[in-house]
């Protein structure tokens, strides 16, 4: 064997054993999971979690009544829901990380940074942050989602 030919299987058993070694790393990736809704951050966490595994009923049961617009009923939410993909998160590749909360009279402010990232091409990612807030409120000792707020985009 030529040593050309050697030098071009260990260059491919190379980038062969640095697949297997990605895909290991992301199968071992914990999933992301509920937490208990005794705190505003972890309510704002499974309501956001929800959304990300299309359990609406879940999300739905978040909501406050006194929230604008409140759907009637989980049909009605699952419809706004379809209706406006792009506004709760689908059709693009984002992560949503929860960066703290504060209280604000009976609300509390729970801060969230969502990262989305813009493909152009190949070889080039463009990621973009954006933050926005969720207010919560608790009602009959249950935290409750009762606005969203968007802020700008840097």
């Amino acid at each position: 064997m030529k040593h050309t030919d050697r030098f071009l299987i260990g260059i491919v058993i190379g980038i062969v054993a640095l697949v297997i070694a990605a895909f290991a790393i992301t199968l071992q990736r914990p999933k992301a999971s509920y937490k208990t809704d005794d705190t505003p951050e972890n309510v704002a966490h499974n309501y956001l979690l929800a959304f990300e595994q299309e359990d609406f009923e879940r999300a739905y049961a978040y909501l406050s009544p006194d929230l604008e617009g409140y759907p009637a009923d989980l049909n009605a939410f699952m419809h706004d829901v379809q209706a406006n993909r792009w506004e709760f998160g689908y059709e693009r590749n984002h992560t949503l990380n929860i960066e703290g909360s504060r209280p604000s009279g009976e609300f509390t402010l729970v801060n969230v940074r969502e990262t989305t990232f813009y493909n152009n091409g190949l070889f080039e990612s463009q990621p973009s942050v954006s933050t926005f807030t969720l207010r919560l409120k608790q009602l009959d000792g249950q935290w409750k989602v009762v606005k969203t707020l968007r802020h700008v985009s840097t």
